[in-house]
């Protein structure tokens, strides 16, 4: 059937599986059968990035296990995980000054989101256009804030305007840590929403 609307959900720090969203998909159309929608009319896409980072930080914690007898590891493990995945998201390549090229994690996170929106555009939307609705969890919402803002300052004129994030209806996040990463700057200048390419009936 045809859908009515997109729903993009990507998931935050900590341990994370290709399957983290499908609970939260699975109480979504629950409570739409509740309310006499239909479930099917909802296009689903998941941006799973945690085997991006999970490999460096597990051989760190390997190795330093193995020097030392240290104890606490499950809060060893739970502060890696936060604050490796904050500072290798955004860490600047050796030599370079600050507010210099994005590393390589940077670009294959946001790939993993260009990728995800491809597979709704071109898989269950059929090349058809629809209000997004992002649900972000953490330090998700960060990292789609940022592709965002990317999309907007630099658009790709290769994408359609469904993938460039113009059909952007709805920003929804959980646990959103987004202040944490504004202090190091002089203004803060969010990111334009509604967009300003998003059609007109899907305005408030």
């Amino acid at each position: 059937m045809k859908k009515e609307l997109a729903c993009l959900v990507i998931h935050g720090i900590g341990r994370q599986e290709p399957d983290f969203a499908n609970d939260l998909i699975a109480g979504v159309s629950k409570q739409l059968q509740t309310v006499g929608r239909d479930p099917e009319a909802v296009a689903w896409q998941s941006v799973y990035w945690d085997d991006i980072l999970r490999p460096a930080q597990e051989a760190y914690l390997q190795a330093a296990y193995a020097e030392a007898d240290l104890n606490a590891h499950g809060l060893r493990t739970l502060l890696l995980n936060a604050l490796g995945d904050a500072a290798g998201y955004r860490q600047l390549p050796s030599g370079r000054s600050r507010g210099g090229e994005e590393t390589l994690t940077y670009r294959r996170i946001h790939e993993r989101v260009e990728d995800a929106l491809g597979i709704l555009y071109h898989g269950p939307l059929q090349n058809r256009p629809a209000p997004l609705v992002a649900l972000a969890h953490s330090f998700g919402g960060h990292i789609l804030s940022n592709y965002i803002w990317d999309r907007q300052q630099r658009p790709d004129k290769r994408l359609s305007s469904f993938e460039r994030m113009n059909w952007l209806s709805g920003f929804i996040t959980f646990g959103c840590n987004i202040p944490l990463f504004t202090f190091a700057c002089t203004e803060v200048v969010p990111i334009r929403f509604p967009p300003p390419r998003l059609p007109a009936r899907l305005k408030p």
